[in-house]
């Protein structure tokens, strides 16, 4: 009741007179509705009267002879009559929230978890060619329909939950193992096990199918190491009927060598900080960034931090809009050139590199033999390493014709 009356708007008047009595009799009469009425003195009394009804009471108070001492407006019509020079900032007010309203009707984040071989940016592109990207309308969007579409378009995913919440739409997702195996060897009904590179044959195992080669022997890369294929061969052991197909199965281990070169540049730009620091916070949104700054205090050459969080209402409902913090340190570029020692372990930190790349890769590495040699221009590693690799690559068999084998022997 209170907020209803707030919203009407009304007035705390004080009556003076000799016939306050009566004149409160008369307003109930006369349909003036009063509330909160307390005495203050023999001839003075304070009432609340809605707004509307205040200029009714002009003849009632002219019969009783009394008169107004006091009024105070409360009020919604008051504020607003008191404020309307103000209008434009209320209507600012209504316009936010307007957006506001209207931007949550789309999407504007993606949360992605449960993925390691799919990346955030091929989901998102994905998404984009579904017209259920950033920007798109929720109320466009069938989540059904779009893990469908998902489970169809990539075989890897054996599972995924697509919802929306707020202005985000949320994927979790599980992927199968990534079989060994490349695709072509589980579409092929024979294949061989070949060698991934050129080295000597230091071991071999087989489970399924025929050795190609022994321990010792030379290979080449695409090598057969292990046939597919198994012969039947008749009572005697010497004729062969047919083969049977199948995919080889088996441990080989190949040893052999790789020239390694890695070059570093003996001389590099030198950061020489000049102690300028500038900080100011940029407004952008999950496509640009504008930043005045530069443009207006000039561009220099500098190192950049930034941190980035996004905006969200009500700490709730997160806005496609973005504050950035931006630390800039100016620095001038000065020539210099390495010494032998910070050569020496930048070419360490490179070869760590490439040892932890091949190292993924299945591979051992069991000697190396380089030499670093420094020159005016570049520092050169050079050398040798040995490694171990297994086999683990496949390829269509080619089945040889009994007749042939029959004519071999």
């Amino acid at each position: 009741m209170n907020l209803f009356r707030f919203f009407l708007g009304y007035v705390t008047i004080t009556f003076t007179g000799a016939e306050l009595p009566r004149l409160i009799r008369l307003c109930t009469s006369h349909g003036i509705f009063v509330w909160n009425i307390r005495s203050l003195a023999w001839n003075q009394m304070s009432v609340n009267v809605y707004a509307a009804d205040v200029w009714k009471l002009h003849d009632l108070l002219h019969k009783t002879n009394s008169h107004i001492a006091d009024l105070r407006k409360t009020g919604v019509p008051f504020l607003c009559h008191r404020y309307r020079h103000k209008a434009v900032y209320f209507l600012g007010i209504a316009m936010m929230f307007l957006l506001l309203s209207l931007l949550s009707e789309f999407v504007w984040t993606i949360h992605v978890s449960g993925n390691s071989y799919l990346s955030d940016e091929v989901i998102s592109d994905y998404l984009s060619q579904q017209n259920a990207g950033i920007g798109s309308a929720k109320k466009q969007i069938d989540t059904d329909q779009l893990e469908k579409d998902f489970l169809k378009q990539f075989p890897e995913i054996i599972w995924i939950s697509i919802y929306l919440k707020g202005t985000s739409i949320n994927i979790s997702m599980k992927e199968q193992m990534q079989n060994e195996m490349p695709a072509e060897r589980a579409q092929t009904l024979c294949t061989d096990l070949v060698a991934p590179c050129d080295g000597v044959v230091e071991s071999i195992f087989v489970r399924h199918g025929t050795a190609a080669v022994q321990v010792g022997d030379e290979v080449k890369k695409d090598t057969p190491l292990i046939y597919g294929w198994v012969p039947i061969t008749d009572d005697s052991g010497q004729n062969i009927l047919q083969y049977t197909e199948g995919q080889a199965d088996g441990d080989v281990v190949i040893c052999g060598t790789y020239p390694l070169e890695i070059k570093e540049a003996v001389q590099y730009e030198k950061k020489i900080y000049t102690g300028h620091c500038r900080e100011y916070i940029t407004i952008g949104s999950n496509w640009s960034d504008f930043c005045p700054i530069p443009y207006l205090f000039g561009k220099t050459t500098h190192t950049t931090m930034t941190s980035v969080q996004q905006c969200f209402f009500a700490n709730t409902i997160p806005l496609p809009f973005y504050w950035n913090h931006v630390k800039e340190q100016c620095y001038s570029l000065q020539k210099a050139s390495y010494t032998k020692q910070e050569m020496e372990n930048n070419l360490q930190r490179s070869y760590a590199r490439f040892e932890k790349k091949i190292t993924q890769k299945g591979i051992q590495i069991i000697d190396k033999n380089v030499i670093i040699s420094y020159g005016n221009i570049w520092c050169t590693m050079k050398g040798d390493i040995t490694f171990r690799y297994p086999a683990c690559e496949y390829a269509p068999s080619d089945i040889p014709m009994i007749t042939s084998i029959r004519e071999q022997i």
